[in-house]
């Protein structure tokens, strides 16, 4: 059943209005986007040729409110004129939660300061990131020192036919 209701001129006016509005308010957002887009990929030594959204028509950028929500705005489609040097163009945010780049920014760095974030967060992820290496190495040197205090131990309770055997052989082990 086809819904026969007739509009009135003025509610087809008000329609036409508020895009209107919407269309001048979304224009210096998409810009902002833009700058954070392209300075979050030259922080990474990377070069951003343009962006959109998925469901963008040929030179659009698409629909900025399906793709926004009050803690991000998603779903980029970007395309490089020089890849990152690192991809995941990793930054620890003023939260102290790791962010990487997976198509998606802040939706608070629209109207925040945030340059500063991406820099700085750059630092602590690559600083992080070394931590969990120099953890990692003293992990593994301390599982090499245990394993060596348990062979000394082993070792020390063989008699010496038994330990000129194992050395003859150690290939067999």
């Amino acid at each position: 059943m086809k819904n026969s209701l007739k509009l009135s001129k003025d509610h087809v006016d008000k329609w036409v209005a508020a895009k209107a509005i919407v269309g001048d308010l979304e224009e210096p957002i998409i810009e902002r986007i833009d700058y954070i887009l392209n300075y979050w990929f030259s922080a990474f030594d990377g070069k951003l040729d343009y962006w959109y959204f998925p469901d963008a028509g040929e030179g659009e950028v698409g629909d900025l409110y399906s793709n926004m929500t009050l803690d991000t705005i998603n779903k980029f489609v970007v395309c490089l004129e020089k890849q990152p040097s690192d991809y995941e163009m990793c930054i620890i945010d003023q939260d102290g939660d790791e962010y990487t780049w997976c198509n998606e920014i802040p939706t608070r760095w629209l109207f925040e300061d945030f340059e500063s974030e991406i820099v700085e967060g750059k630092m602590k992820a690559i600083k992080a990131e070394e931590d969990n290496k120099a953890k990692r190495k003293a992990l593994l040197e301390n599982k090499k020192l245990k394993d060596k205090k348990l062979l000394t131990e082993v070792f020390t309770k063989l008699s010496k036919e038994e330990l000129a055997a194992i050395k003859r052989n150690h290939t067999l082990i």
